[in-house]
């Protein structure tokens, strides 16, 4: 075996042939996301402890003080290079633009508790990557953070916390605490599925596992489990058949991009089968939630799905630019705070609240994720860093709704990305390897 000189790799560190031992930056990376996973679900803190503002916002004004004393000791500590610090700093400066929408459109709601969150939570998480990544055991972690997730929401379902759930969300006993129940375990399910496509062996199958999750969770809170059936049907031939041609591949993903664009904008599939095949239209989370805001509020022309939408474009034309404000869509239509009542539409959504800015930001990170996953190569470190920092929108936008599944969903895709994008970043010396190129590691294709 012969010394060479010191290179720097993506790698895990190696010393005597053998890789290093889990230390203090794996527990630290672990203890620090798996506060993010609670700090984030809205189960374990909106309804578990009833307490959005006495909690929450502490949480992130904390978590961001965290997140700059984590950075001083990332850079202090020579485990990341020039582009990983340039990184950080667009994390921070997309982190107070999407604040400073919310300044500038002088939504005052938005600023008494969810400022400190936005800052704080997405911070937090990709702190926590870049300590994984300096111990190089992500894909344990991943599993790990899936199972702690999954016990503790199935820990509400049992215990009955869904009740409060129910009468927090605007529903009835009757109904609150089935549907509650069923959207989170769906909801755990999409993670779980986001972190099976990260370590599956099969390229394509992790393509539709991811799938399935994103598009599971997006429909779970308007068409129950139907859709996600559906869905699950759709991906298995391509979680089966891993060798189709590539124009068959090519047909696979444009079956799946069309279904996701009718998620994405809220087409509810029954819906439509029914103005083919007339009869009644199964009940569904979204029916409960606006029959009950009727009867409680009595909008009736507020509550139409096309008004809902023509409010979100008068409020888009207000303050294109900045938007109303995160989570104010209710507040500055003239509806009043009453949950569950939304555009149902996650681009106008965006656009009214967020504006131009918010809803290119969402945009832009859907094209580069969709074009990695397409390309199926192993990307080079401009790549890999213009995908993570993308990422960070995603986690800054798990706020954007007050819909528990949609963060959810943010959160599982911020945690994923989270973990994969610091291993491009973190810099670790490879000491005693055998003369020759250095191999580059499979944690480093973006999958």
């Amino acid at each position: 075996m012969t010394n060479v000189s010191p290179k720097y790799s993506t790698d895990v560190a190696v010393q005597d042939g053998r890789p290093s031992q889990p230390g203090l930056f794996e527990l630290l990376g672990f203890l620090l996301a798996a506060f993010a996973v609670v700090a984030l679900s809205p189960s374990t803190v909106d309804y578990l402890f009833l307490s959005f503002t006495t909690i929450k916002a502490p949480v992130g004004t904390y978590g961001f003080g965290v997140f700059i004393a984590l950075t001083a000791v990332i850079i202090l500590s020579g485990r990341i290079n020039r582009r990983g610090l340039i990184a950080l700093l667009w994390l921070l400066t997309v982190s107070l633009g999407l604040a400073l929408t919310s300044i500038w459109s002088e939504s005052t709601v938005y600023l008494q508790y969810k400022l400190p969150l936005v800052l704080g939570m997405p911070a937090i998480l990709f702190a926590a990557g870049f300590f994984l990544a300096a111990s190089g055991r992500t894909r344990l972690f991943a599993n790990c953070i899936c199972v702690l997730s999954f016990g503790i929401l199935l820990g509400i379902w049992i215990f009955g916390i869904d009740v409060i759930v129910g009468f927090q969300t605007g529903l009835d006993e009757e109904f609150g605490g089935r549907y509650q129940s069923i959207s989170r375990v769906l909801a755990v399910g999409a993670i779980v599925l986001t972190s099976m496509a990260v370590t599956h062996p099969n390229y394509y199958a992790r393509i539709a596992l991811f799938l399935v999750s994103v598009l599971l969770v997006f429909q779970v809170l308007y068409t129950g489990g139907r859709v996600g059936l559906l869905v699950i049907a759709l991906a298995a031939p391509l979680l089966y058949f891993s060798t189709f041609r590539p124009r068959m591949r090519l047909f696979l993903m444009v079956l799946f991009g069309a279904f996701a664009f009718l998620v994405l904008t809220k087409v509810d599939l029954l819906s439509l089968v029914s103005a083919v095949w007339p009869g009644d239209v199964p009940l569904t989370i979204q029916r409960v939630l606006i029959d009950y805001s009727i009867q409680q509020a009595d909008q009736f022309q507020l509550l139409d799905r096309e008004n809902l939408w023509r409010l979100a474009m008068e409020l888009w034309s207000e303050n294109p630019v900045f938007g109303v404000g995160l989570a104010s869509f209710p507040v500055d239509a003239g509806i009043g705070d009453m949950r569950g009542v939304y555009p149902h539409n996650i681009f106008l959504e965006l656009a009214a609240e967020t504006g131009l800015f918010g809803l290119a930001l969402f945009l832009s990170f859907a094209f580069t994720v969709f074009m990695a996953r397409a390309k199926g190569a192993i990307a080079p470190m401009d790549r890999m860093i213009a995908t993570g920092v993308l990422a960070s929108g995603v986690a800054i936008s798990s706020v954007v709704s007050d819909f528990s599944l949609q963060r959810e969903l943010f959160l599982g895709l911020g945690l994923y990305y989270g973990l994969k994008f610091p291993d491009a970043l973190v810099r670790t010396r490879v000491r005693n390897r055998p003369a020759g190129p250095v191999p580059i590691s499979r944690s480093n294709e973006i999958l």
